[in-house]
């Protein structure tokens, strides 16, 4: 079998992958915030059963964020909010775009996609994409655990162990896929 290089190095893929990874476990988080009030399927708002993310973003902010008592959970989400707006565009470029590469620079790739009656394009390195990728990883924990340390350990605190993670559990039983963890140098 052959397969054709597409020019993107195996960490700007590694990196690109995460970042899909995330956003899509920001939009599951998000989602997850907005359903645990509803008991039925019947009674699930139409802007839950689209899910476009747009409007999943928009009933998480007004259905449950801006109904948050706690201020400083509050501020943390509305915070997210505004950093998921602000990521947005590098987002979608990284998802729906070709990707290019030249020879005058070979430290960056770069992302094309018509949006409408434009042509969109944005570069980048690998540095970049890291970085992108922590950006995106740190809105998830965030939304996840708004309290930070505290949520983190909540399921220690009320019921004195954990539900251990797929990497922890993988490397107690020696599980093949254990390897597959921190694989960069």
């Amino acid at each position: 079998m052959i397969v054709l290089d597409l020019g993107i190095s195996d960490k700007e893929t590694m990196y690109i992958g995460k970042i899909v990874t995330y956003w899509s476990a920001i939009e599951n988080e998000i989602f997850l915030q907005c359903i645990t009030n509803f008991n039925s399927i019947d009674t699930i708002p139409k802007e839950l059963k689209n899910l476009q993310f747009t409007s999943l973003k928009l009933y998480w902010k007004k259905n449950v964020i801006d109904k948050i008592e706690d201020q400083e959970v509050k501020n943390v989400l509305i915070e997210q909010y505004e950093k998921i707006e602000k990521a947005k565009d590098i987002r979608d470029a990284i998802i729906h775009s070709f990707w290019e590469w030249s020879s005058d620079n070979l430290s960056q790739i770069k992302t094309i996609r018509l949006k409408k009656d434009k042509i969109i394009s944005l570069t980048f390195t690998l540095e970049d994409l890291e970085n992108f990728f922590v950006t995106v990883g740190t809105i998830y924990t965030n939304i996840k655990c708004p309290k930070g340390i505290e949520d983190i350990f909540s399921d220690v605190l009320t019921n004195g162990y954990s539900e251990p993670s797929r990497m922890i559990l993988s490397r107690i039983s020696n599980h093949k896929i254990s390897k597959d963890w921190n694989i960069i140098d």
